[in-house]
């Protein structure tokens, strides 16, 4: 009887604890991106060979098309991550391959609004991958201080050396890169969530009702005894 009441009346505070209001979970944006010719660290080595999504840069062939799905966006870009991986593939305007090596780097936001700065020049991007032409998905990324293009597309700027970017508690790392002579490619933003999924909360709590409850029973049980051993005591103090 105590132990099943004791189970409800912790199933029921669980779910207060899930019912009431907490820290919403960031949303990660990729709000830009800039795709170039590098060399073998990551360096920016390409001369004119840049293609981007800033808006504020020059002429519609040096944009960079990004497909997520059946998501298409080469200008002004602003897509929303889903947690775990999220598979793009890119284009560029142009029939020429960028070189042995190509780079790419990413600008990624907690809000929506699309990032396209008039006056880019010395930005780098939040994070950068460098990948031998037609290399099967190997990259690495650049060390701190290599010059990659910067997001006006036509000076360089050194790079944080950073292998992931936290954006609001979400955590963002590049998993896959490949650059090819078509020329285009595929990338896979990988998004991890600091906050647990309100099923794993829900579970985890599930999952400790019985230990919860028993220890619960076992406390009762405990007090009942006492309560008896007193009444025991005075009882036997009263016929003495």
């Amino acid at each position: 009887m105590h132990f099943a009441r004791s189970t409800w009346l912790i199933g029921c505070a669980a779910f207060l604890a899930l019912a009431m209001p907490t820290s919403s979970q960031a949303q990660v944006f990729l709000v830009g991106a800039i795709y170039y010719s590098s060399d073998s660290v990551g360096f920016n080595s390409g001369g004119g060979y840049a293609y981007t999504t800033n808006s504020a840069t020059f002429g519609q062939l040096a944009r960079l098309g990004l497909h997520l799905g059946a998501n298409f966006q080469n200008n002004a870009i602003s897509f929303p991550l889903a947690t775990g991986p999220n598979n793009f593939t890119f284009d560029v305007a142009t029939s020429f391959p960028p070189g042995p090596f190509g780079g790419i780097e990413f600008f990624l936001s907690n809000s929506a609004t699309s990032f396209n700065p008039a006056g880019s020049a010395g930005i780098p991007g939040n994070l950068a991958a460098f990948t031998a032409t037609n290399n099967g998905g190997v990259f690495s990324n650049p060390a701190a201080g290599i010059l990659v293009r910067a997001y006006d597309v036509t000076t360089n700027a050194p790079y944080s050396g950073a292998t992931s970017f936290d954006v609001g508690g979400e955590t963002v790392t590049i998993t896959e890169f490949t650059s090819s002579n078509f020329p285009g490619g595929t990338f896979t933003l990988n998004v991890i969530s600091a906050v647990p999924e309100p099923t794993v909360i829900l579970l985890s709590l599930i999952g400790g009702l019985p230990l919860a409850g028993v220890a619960v029973w076992r406390y009762k049980k405990m007090q009942t005894r006492r309560k008896r051993r007193r009444e025991s005591q005075q009882q036997s103090i009263q016929v003495a």
